[in-house]
């Protein structure tokens, strides 16, 4: 099974991937690992490093994946995968999430592994503005070759209806929960 999830920055890529990763026992990787390089001071990663590493990642029988990327570096994510769920989450949503997650890392209640400042935070913010309306267009057009294997949810909740009422099954017909026997 090979599940690419996509959504805006604060849209709930991570808990969502990591939550299906958990139940249905899927590797777990971030785009974000493949294309900035935090070694050096959180530089991006040249083209042929990212494609090496995402190549890597790709060649696994069973992964999930997420990011917020769709451009060409990335397209082979989209053919490979056997279900792409889009997270459509609202923009209001999204944008209190960057806030939340700043002030939380700021104030050193999680986690960080650069240094973020305000500048960074108003580009992020806008550049997730750009991303919800400007791009959407962009990623529609990418996603229709993919139609036949898309979903697209809000939440995780709302992930995990579509499991239960088999709606996935037309759309991957190997997918399924792990029973609690199973764990």
């Amino acid at each position: 099974m090979k599940i690419r999830v996509i959504g805006g920055p604060g849209s709930g890529k991570t808990y969502l991937s990591s939550k299906i990763s958990k139940q249905i026992r899927l590797p777990y990787f971030s785009l974000d690992d493949v294309f900035w390089d935090d070694s050096d001071g959180f530089k991006r990663r040249d083209k042929e490093t990212r494609a090496q590493l995402l190549d890597q990642r790709l060649s696994q029988q069973r992964w999930v994946i997420e990011g917020v990327y769709y451009e060409d570096w990335v397209e082979h994510s989209f053919v490979q995968a056997d279900l792409i769920v889009v997270l459509s989450t609202p923009l209001y949503l999204q944008l209190f999430r960057i806030l939340h997650r700043f002030a939380k890392r700021k104030l050193r209640f999680e986690p960080t592994y650069r240094r973020e400042t305000v500048l960074d935070l108003y580009r992020l913010l806008t550049w997730c503005i750009d991303y919800h309306s400007q791009q959407r267009r962009d990623r529609e057009n990418l996603l229709q070759a993919h139609k036949n294997k898309t979903v697209m949810v809000r939440n995780y909740d709302e992930f995990i209806r579509l499991i239960e009422q088999r709606h996935l099954s037309a759309h991957c017909p190997s997918f399924h929960l792990l029973d609690e026997a199973d764990h």
